[in-house]
């Protein structure tokens, strides 16, 4: 009976403890919730706001592709002028062409339908993820270890290569991802992971890209500084 009797505060304790998380879960939603319904009702609020939201869900590919080119530029530019403290004759175009190449073409046209048609909620909910904090959560994971490292990056380096006129495309392009994977996915991890969960939990998609280059200012810089060593390390061993 003593025995008996002593797990009765144990079980009382466990019990309320359960109840506290879940208050503290559902009190961090609520907030959540408010905070999406109170930007939904600002934007709502101004028609002007309401004009320029209409204009950018009905061309998302075009406001993404814009939006990519106007950070991509310049964000490598000042990679290059600011920080190596390059001259305009030393600058290296092909870095800075291959960068909008891939800009233009994967960031801002092709990365837009990868997050509508596959990195997506719907897909989510087919394996039982369907809360907003858990999609969230789920999109970001399948952006950072699936997307980043098999789709993102091997077209990134392929874009470099094409620009810089490689003679032998695909083993360059294969050397150049196979070397540098680890290093980009590691610092890929560090800032999208967070970012790409703000992202997917209070943006609508056809914000997602204009997101990712606000974000993508920081990783442009960083992305434009290693390639600029990485070249600096080949001509080296090449000396």
């Amino acid at each position: 009976k003593t025995s008996q009797n002593s797990t009765v505060p144990f079980s009382a304790s466990a019990v309320a403890c359960r109840k506290s998380v879940k208050g503290v879960q559902g009190g961090a939603r609520i907030a959540l919730n408010q905070i999406r319904t109170k930007a939904t009702q600002a934007a709502e609020a101004s028609p002007a706001l309401t004009k320029i939201k209409g204009y950018l869900s009905d061309h998302p590919i075009l406001f993404a592709i814009v939006t990519t080119l106007a950070r991509t530029g310049p964000c490598d530019l000042f990679a290059q002028w600011g920080v190596e403290g390059k001259s305009w004759e030393e600058t290296d175009w092909r870095r800075f062409w291959g960068f909008m190449f891939f800009g233009a073409t994967y960031v801002g046209w092709l990365q837009f339908y990868i997050y509508k048609y596959v990195i997506n909620a719907a897909n989510l909910a087919m394996f039982g993820v369907t809360s907003a904090a858990g999609t969230a959560v789920g999109m970001a994971l399948v952006d950072q270890l699936i997307h980043s490292p098999f789709l993102y990056f091997p077209a990134f380096c392929l874009s470099i290569q094409l620009i810089k006129g490689s003679d032998n495309l695909l083993a360059d392009t294969w050397e150049k991802y196979s070397t540098e994977v680890i290093d980009v996915c590691k610092a890929s991890c560090l800032l999208w992971m967070p970012a790409q969960m703000i992202n997917f939990y209070f943006m609508p998609q056809y914000l997602y890209i204009p997101y990712i280059n606000l974000v993508g200012a920081i990783w442009v810089v960083w992305l434009s500084l290693q390639q600029g060593n990485k070249e600096e390390q080949l001509q080296e061993a090449a000396a």
